[in-house]
């Protein structure tokens, strides 16, 4: 058996963790097991499921705040880890660039393979200084990293060096469970009786409560809505150090009965169905899961420019900039008649099927501890 260690700043319900999980419960693990090196030490959302599944959870209490700091402990804890345990393959997933030296530790420790998987595009508010450095840690990755994989080419472009983007990364795209995130009419009734909805237009947002999901924005935009149709509820499910004020905001807006706050949530494709439009102003992503999840429930889907267009694989989604409210209001007010029964089919022929994807992940582990060699 092949042991795959997965290096992750935590295993949160969150995208990177969710892309790991669908994964790993798809492989055969009579084959390829799971292990994980976490960057912090705290309860985690995945922790049971993992440890059922046959995997073992190796925490970090690194304590730094700076972020410099941080890495060099966090390397430093790799380097006793790696000497201790012998993997073939590390497998670190990461938004940026900033932690090439992780895979200098590894190759240190004589891990054959080790892959460097970017999750993000491109993150807006970086200041100079600091994509300097990303991109000189982009190049140190070309000397330590032996695989570069990434969730979409925008997000492969971000993270590595121009060279590695074009030629040498592989996209790996998230995919997802397409049978449980099809249009159900059950689910739909289901969620919309559970919420106490007849006929009003239900709105969504998925995602931790931060800064890049954009949750306060589109809170700001409902007093506005509710000017042209009061038949509206929006839910927002997650959970995140913003979540207080965001529910702050809804009540200082005095909009408390137009808005429900679900928390986390293990039944997001049933609300997904139960939905009428899909909310994501994130103002960064790589290539968003949770969005191809909307899409495959045949829900209008509006997101933010700031998103990479490899995200539109179906009719029923629209792109529009942070810059102009009036335009997502407006598209906020329509809801598009969709033939929701059949739009996994797009999902589907565009290569989001997580069986596909973890098929694909589990036999390029396996051949290439087999081959020592690149594969791709």
């Amino acid at each position: 058996m092949i042991r795959v260690l997965h290096i992750v700043e935590e295993l949160s319900a969150a995208g990177i963790e969710s892309f790991i999980m669908n994964n790993y419960r798809k492989i055969n693990r009579n084959k390829v097991q799971f292990d994980f090196f976490v960057l912090r030490n705290e309860n985690e959302y995945y922790e049971n499921e993992i440890i059922d599944l046959g995997g073992i959870i190796y925490k970090n209490d690194i304590k730094k705040t700076n972020l410099f700091l941080k890495i060099r402990e966090e390397g430093k804890a790799l380097k006793s880890f790696l000497l201790e345990h012998n993997y073939q393959i590390v497998h670190l997933h990461y938004t940026t660039s900033m932690r090439a030296s992780l895979m200098k530790v590894a190759k240190k420790a004589k891990v054959k393979i080790r892959i460097y998987h970017s999750h993000s595009g491109y993150v807006m508010g970086k200041n100079l200084l600091k994509r300097i450095i990303y991109k000189f840690e982009a190049i140190k990755l070309n000397h330590y990293a032996t695989d570069f994989f990434a969730c979409s080419q925008i997000a492969a472009d971000w993270v590595f060096t121009k060279k590695t983007a074009k030629n040498n990364s592989r996209i790996i795209k998230n995919g997802i469970n397409i049978n449980k995130f099809k249009y159900n009419l059950n689910y739909r009734n289901e969620k919309r009786i559970e919420l106490g909805i007849n006929d009003e237009i239900l709105y969504v947002q998925v995602g931790r409560f931060t800064e890049q999901k954009n949750q306060l924005w589109t809170i700001k935009l409902i007093p506005n809505l509710i000017h042209f149709n009061e038949n509206v509820h929006f839910i927002f499910l997650g959970d995140g150090p913003l979540k207080n004020k965001a529910e702050l905001m809804v009540h200082e807006l005095n909009i408390d009965k137009y808005v429900s706050f679900l928390g986390v949530r293990n039944d997001v494709y049933k609300y997904l169905s139960a939905a009428d439009v899909y909310i994501m102003p994130s103002l960064y992503e790589g290539l968003p899961v949770a969005a191809i999840e909307a899409q495959c429930s045949g829900t209008k889907c509006i997101v933010s420019t700031n998103i990479s267009d490899e995200v539109k694989v179906s009719n029923c989604i629209y792109m529009l900039s942070l810059d102009n409210e009036k335009s997502w209001i407006e598209q906020m007010k329509n809801v598009d008649i969709f033939d929701r029964s059949t739009a996994y089919y797009y999902v589907e022929k565009n290569g989001y099927n997580e069986d596909d994807i973890s098929s694909m992940l589990e036999k390029f582990y396996i051949e290439r501890v087999e081959n020592d060699e690149k594969i791709w």
